[in-house]
């Protein structure tokens, strides 16, 4: 099964194309396009799901491009708490660091799998994420209420190194902290990092014929 996600940022024709394509490269494989966003393909792709028939045959994983286009990628997952005496907007916080993020990897060149912030305090959530440097962030979910502490939760993978990941977040974080008048204090997480070799430990064959 090929699960092709994100299709509401193509038209009709582009996906067709890409599916189309995907089929032709991947005779035996069934295809199928989704929006986890708009949900539009999702009942079609459970009841895929739900009625395939087991593997008739093993996949053939090349580990080496699979680690390299991984590689390709810094990832970051970062906790931060949030706090104004006063009060702040957080759906205005996390937007305003994802435009700053988006700027910088847009300036530098750098491609984004995705990026990601929420900040949540007592069941209000505010979720704002952005998939292109230089785009517009995309509104998740919104608090829609001013917030006193909130804690923050950035998921990021960009194609850049680690160390530029990590400075322009801390640059992105220091600049939304002075606009707001919010102090933001990590407290949870590691710096950005890439991903090993895979090297699994179990395979499951396919069943016997």
């Amino acid at each position: 099964m090929i699960a092709l996600n994100k299709i509401d940022l193509l038209d009709a024709a582009e996906a067709a194309a890409v599916i189309a394509d995907l089929r032709e490269r991947y005779p035996t494989a069934t295809v199928a396009g989704y929006s986890a966003k708009t949900g539009e393909g999702l009942d079609r792709l459970v009841s895929l799901w739900l009625g395939a028939e087991p593997a008739g045959r093993g996949l053939d994983i090349d580990y080496d491009r699979y680690a390299n286009a991984e590689a390709a990628l810094a990832w970051l997952n970062l906790s931060l708490d949030v706090t104004a005496a006063e009060g702040f907007d957080p759906d205005t916080w996390a937007r305003a660091l994802l435009e700053h993020l988006s700027e910088t990897t847009a300036g530098n060149g750098w491609m984004i799998g995705h990026v990601k912030v929420s900040l949540e305090s007592a069941g209000d959530l505010s979720k704002v994420s952005v998939t292109a440097g230089g785009a517009e962030p995309t509104v998740d979910a919104v608090a829609g209420r001013t917030l006193t502490e909130a804690q923050a939760r950035l998921n990021a993978r960009v194609a850049c190194e680690p160390a530029e990941l990590d400075a322009a977040v801390v640059e992105a974080v220091k600049a939304v902290s002075a606009a707001t008048g919010t102090s933001a204090v990590q407290s949870a997480g590691v710096p950005s990092s890439k991903p090993g070799y895979p090297r699994p430990t179990y395979r499951i064959p396919a069943a016997a014929g």
